[in-house]
C-alpha cells in the first residue's frame, strides 16, 4: 500500500514498513542496494560489479531486503530484483492522522462530487512504479498523486486509502465503484488508457498518443495537458493527464491555482517550465 509524505513542496511516494523492514533499512550496504534498484532492475551480479562484495553477503542482504518487503524479484536464470521506486515510513500503533486545520469551503465545479460533505469521496489511480500493461511502461512521477490529494485535502478529509495504482484496481474489481480521478496518460497509466477511447478529450491514438483532441481541435506539445470531467458508464469520472510529464504538472497545476476558471467540464491547459516546477499555466480551451 503506497501513501504519500510530504517533504516542503514535494510528495513522495511512500510504503509503510513493518519491524523486519525498519530492521533492514539499517544496514548502509542494504541501504546502498536499495539505491541500486531505485535506477532499473539488477541481477546479482550486476549487483556484485557496483558493490564490490561477495555473492555471499549480497545473497544475505538481499533476503533480509526481501523479508522485510522492500524488494521483489522475478525469473530465476537469471533473477531480477527491483524495488518499489518509493520512500519508507514506520507508524507506531498509536499515531493517529490529524485533521485539515485550513480547510476551504467553498469547492470549485470541477470538484463536486469528488468532496460532498468535507469528505473526499473519490479514489485517486496512478501507474504503477513498474513495468505493466500494454506499452511496458512505469510510472516514475507517481507522487503526482500526492499532489492532488492535497488539494482536495483542502476541501475534505479521508480516512480510507485514496491513492491506488492501476494494477492495484486491475487485481481487484471491487475497487472499481464510485467517482475515480486518473492521473496522467495511457502509456503509463493502464486506466488511463481504458478511459481514452470514452471521454470526449482524448489522446489521439492515430498520432501515436503524441497529440490531443477535443471535439474542436487538435493540440500537439509536450507542454499540453488537460483537465476533464465528465460521467462515463454512471461514473463521475475525472483525467488529470499530459502529453509528457511537463504536460501533467501543466493539468495539476491548473487543477490547484485555477480551479474555479476550469467550470463544470475541464480544460485544455499549456504549462511552462519543467515537470518539476511549473512557472505558469495557461488555459486554452474550456471544455
Amino acid at each position: 500500500m503506497f501513501h504519500y509524505l510530504v517533504k516542503k513542496d514535494e510528495f513522495l511516494p511512500a510504503k509503510e514498513i513493518n519491524q523486519k523492514g525498519l530492521e533492514a533499512l539499517q544496514d548502509n550496504q542494504r541501504r546502498k542496494i536499495l539505491n541500486l534498484l531505485s535506477e532499473k532492475e539488477m541481477t546479482v551480479s550486476d549487483m556484485e560489479e557496483q558493490l564490490n562484495i561477495g555473492k555471499q553477503t549480497l545473497y544475505y542482504n538481499l533476503e533480509k531486503l526481501q523479508n522485510g518487503n522492500l524488494i521483489d524479484s522475478k525469473g530465476s536464470k537469471p533473477k531480477y530484483f527491483s524495488s518499489d521506486l518509493a520512500a519508507y515510513y514506520f507508524k507506531p500503533e498509536n499515531v493517529e492522522p490529524e485533521e485539515n486545520p485550513v480547510m476551504l469551503e467553498n469547492i470549485p465545479d470541477i470538484l463536486e462530487g469528488f468532496v460532498k460533505n468535507k469528505r473526499i469521496a473519490c479514489k485517486i489511480v496512478v501507474g504503477a512504479p513498474f513495468p505493466h500493461g500494454e506499452y511496458d511502461r512505469r510510472h516514475r512521477t507517481s507522487y503526482k498523486a500526492g499532489e492532488i490529494a492535497a488539494i482536495l485535502g483542502n476541501y475534505g478529509q479521508r480516512s480510507k486509502k485514496l491513492i491506488f495504482t492501476d494494477t492495484e484496481l486491475d487485481n481487484n474489481p471491487n475497487l472499481n465503484q464510485g467517482p475515480i480521478i486518473s492521473v496522467a496518460g495511457p502509456r503509463v497509466n493502464s486506466l488511463s488508457a481504458e478511459l481514452n477511447d470514452k471521454m470526449s478529450v482524448k489522446f489521439d491514438p492515430a498520432k501515436g498518443l503524441d497529440s490531443i483532441i477535443t471535439p474542436n481541435n487538435s493540440y500537439g506539445g509536450s507542454e499540453y495537458g488537460f483537465v476533464v470531467r465528465e460521467m462515463i458508464k454512471g461514473r463521475l469520472t475525472m483525467m488529470v493527464a499530459g502529453i509528457s510529464g511537463i504536460g501533467t504538472s501543466a493539468a495539476i497545476e491548473a487543477l490547484s491555482s485555477r480551479a474555479s476558471e476550469l467550470g463544470e467540464k475541464g480544460a485544455i491547459v499549456k504549462g511552462y517550465g519543467t515537470k518539476h516546477s511549473i512557472e505558469e499555466v495557461q488555459i486554452i480551451e474550456k471544455l
